[in-house]
């Protein structure tokens, strides 16, 4: 995938999430976690991905952020959306070394 894609990929999906957790900062009631995602075009698994990673205290921060566009940027071999939602996954601790580990093979 192109660099600047990839960067701008992972820009929207974090908007996305932000999104997401200004309408519903709470969690979902019954139902409710459906309907934003197909508003979002998500499927409610991928929403709350995208919610996690959004999330100052469960994902990323804005500053961080700007980091792994920067680095997404640089190329050859950028972060994308699919490697995000795979590190969503993750605990918190576990996706800090993993994408440490990661930035730093490719920085």
């Amino acid at each position: 995938m192109d660099p600047q894609k990839a960067a701008d990929s992972i820009e929207q999906f974090y908007e996305i999430g932000l999104q997401s957790l200004e309408d519903h900062p709470s969690r979902f009631h019954s139902g409710e976690a459906a309907k934003a995602a197909k508003k979002a075009g998500l499927t409610p698994t991928m929403l709350g991905r995208v919610r996690k990673f959004a999330d100052p205290d469960r994902g990323c921060t804005p500053n961080q952020l700007e980091h792994l566009i920067k680095t997404c940027r640089k190329g050859p071999h950028p972060v994308t959306r699919e490697h995000l939602v795979r590190l969503m996954s993750l605990s918190k601790s576990d996706r800090r070394r993993m994408a440490k580990r990661k930035l730093d093979d490719i920085t």
